[in-house]
């Protein structure tokens, strides 16, 4: 019994890292196929497991998060700080691109047009306030994201149908998921 609940917290782990945010332990419980039991079993190994490092479950009622230890706060601000000066880089430009022609798109969507994992990218755009997340209204546990005013603003346009040749690259998005499937 104890091999597969060290097991699950790792599982839990890796999904919480994977996501990149809270998630719920209904969500948990049922993309790990166990009950509630053997989840906060899980979940209480994870915890002491956790102990050590640079992260730490930090856990409300019905949400888990896998969130950097308060300690190191000003080193990642300091991070952060740097992170939001330097230029974008090609694969940001990328995402970016995908967001602007294609919002509301899920990660998953811009992840399968790059072919890559593109989360740390949707990350690193939504800390500069270029993009931000918002909720599938059709499925609760899908993020979407959408350009924010700020971006628009500083491209200097009114609403993304003003980018340059916004219909003829938002029918070659659509033509290259099509013909991905």
């Amino acid at each position: 019994m104890e091999s597969s609940v060290i097991q699950l917290d790792r599982k839990i782990e890796a999904l919480l890292f994977m996501k990149g945010e809270p998630m719920g332990i209904a969500e948990l419980m049922k993309l790990c196929s166990v009950g509630e039991g053997e989840l906060e079993m899980a979940i209480a190994e994870l915890i002491t497991r956790l102990e050590a490092g640079a992260t730490r479950l930090t856990r409300t009622e019905d949400t888990v998060a896998l969130t950097t230890k308060p300690e190191l706060y000003e080193f990642l601000q300091e991070v952060l700080k740097l992170e939001r000066t330097e230029p974008l880089t090609k694969s940001q430009l990328e995402v970016l691109s995908i967001v602007l022609y294609e919002h509301p798109v899920s990660a998953a969507k811009v992840e399968y047009v790059r072919g890559v994992n593109s989360r740390y990218r949707i990350r690193a755009l939504m800390l500069r306030g270029l993009i931000e997340r918002k909720a599938d209204e059709n499925d609760a546990r899908v993020s979407l994201y959408v350009p924010t005013i700020e971006l628009l603003q500083l491209l200097g346009i009114t609403d993304v149908t003003r980018l340059p040749d916004y219909a003829l690259i938002k029918d070659k998005l659509a033509a290259v998921v099509q013909d991905k499937h």
